[in-house]
């Protein structure tokens, strides 16, 4: 038998493992494409697209190079102009508030719920301004955001509303697929996430036809005909490569996402007589645990105790955004008490859809010996 140094890593995701099943589909596909002749734009990408869409129940949608460009090209919709603001949270990815200045937007960072970690509604209203132009919840870790508030307080104050998803796909709130309440709704297909391809990828949902227009010359130099910019637009074009890839892996996502929750609920019963925070899901909410987040004291100590064991969990995020030198003086001062507390405390344990039960018991065990070790 194997010591507890000498067993193989465990590391926070796993993307090669949740491929292994779909590769000789995916390589099927892959030849498929190079027979086909198109990389950029082509039969996939618009199959995808229709797929996708109806998947999140949106009628217009559409593949663009990542994540973060899905939420600028959204935003270019808005029309921001110098000095507009943007409320969101800046428990969030770096993607988010680099989406909102490259679409010449101003952050406005509110504070999160302490149970989600998400967007809290009660701070919008407060914040609001004449210069409001959107607000960006971001359902952070698969866990909704309160849509049904957030947009109640959108429409009192005609102020659009853009979904980051790009840690919550397949997640459901109240019967509705996340990504279907917002004006915009912002998907990216990095290989960490719950639907990944192998290297980066992205995607827009919306409700309008004539945003869907706008995005569609937007994510391609602005044209409308070929070679035509009549505005400034990106390049963020999807590949047919991981049109074709995402197109394999769609159908399975909710099985997918479905063994991530019983990875989840495995932790939750094997942890929940220690002194850890874990996370929650609240009624008519459906968690699609993107990562497992916990809340300790001590917690550089613990991760340098699981990497002893081979064991690699990781910290969403080391800083938040309004901490970050990129962001902390082109953002206005926000008062984060929640979100400061739990960038102090927080770990994302391994997990995965292909993740073991002796893998999951593994990481429970070794948190068990280490709180009976320091206490």
């Amino acid at each position: 038998m194997k010591s507890k140094l000498s067993q193989e890593p465990l590391y926070c995701s796993n993307p090669s493992a949740d491929l292994e099943p779909y590769l000789t589909q995916i390589s099927q596909q892959i030849d498929k494409v190079f027979a086909g002749g198109a990389f950029i734009l082509g039969p996939e990408v618009s199959a995808f697209e229709c797929e996708f869409s109806d998947y999140i129940n949106q009628p217009f949608g559409i593949g663009v190079a990542n994540g973060t460009d899905a939420l600028e090209l959204a935003l270019r919709c808005c029309d921001l102009e110098p000095g507009d603001e943007v409320i969101t949270v800046s428990h969030t990815a770096s993607a988010t508030p680099t989406a909102i200045l490259r679409a010449g937007g101003t952050p406005v960072f509110i504070d999160i719920e302490a149970d989600t970690f998400c967007m809290n509604p009660d701070l919008i209203e407060p914040h609001l301004s004449s210069r409001t132009k959107a607000i960006v919840p971001v359902h952070i870790y698969g866990h909704p955001a309160d849509m049904e508030r957030i947009n109640a307080i959108a429409k009192k104050n005609k102020i659009a509303v853009i979904e980051d998803c790009a840690q919550a796909v397949g997640s459901v709130s109240a019967g509705k697929k996340i990504g279907a309440f917002g004006d915009f709704s912002c998907f990216s297909f990095y290989p960490t996430k719950n639907l990944a391809t192998l290297g980066d990828a992205g995607f827009v949902c919306t409700n309008s036809e004539r945003h869907f227009k706008r995005l569609m010359a937007l994510r391609q130099y602005g044209w409308r005909e070929r070679f035509q910019s009549l505005e400034l637009g990106l390049n963020s074009r999807m590949d047919e490569l991981h049109a074709a890839i995402l197109r394999v892996l769609l159908p399975h996502l909710d099985v997918q996402n479905e063994k991530r929750k019983k990875v989840a609920k495995r932790y939750q019963d094997g942890l929940s007589t220690l002194p850890v925070t874990l996370p929650i899901s609240r009624p008519l909410n459906d968690h699609v645990y993107h990562l497992f987040v916990v809340q300790v004291e001590n917690r550089d100590q613990l991760i340098s105790f699981l990497n002893a064991r081979n064991i690699y969990p990781g910290i969403h995020y080391p800083k938040a955004a309004h901490q970050q030198a990129a962001f902390s003086k082109r953002v206005s001062e926000a008062s984060l008490p929640v979100t400061e507390s739990l960038y102090e405390r927080c770990v994302s344990l391994p997990i995965y859809a292909s993740m073991s039960d002796t893998d999951v018991d593994r990481v429970i065990r070794s948190i068990t010996d280490w709180f009976h070790s320091s206490f």
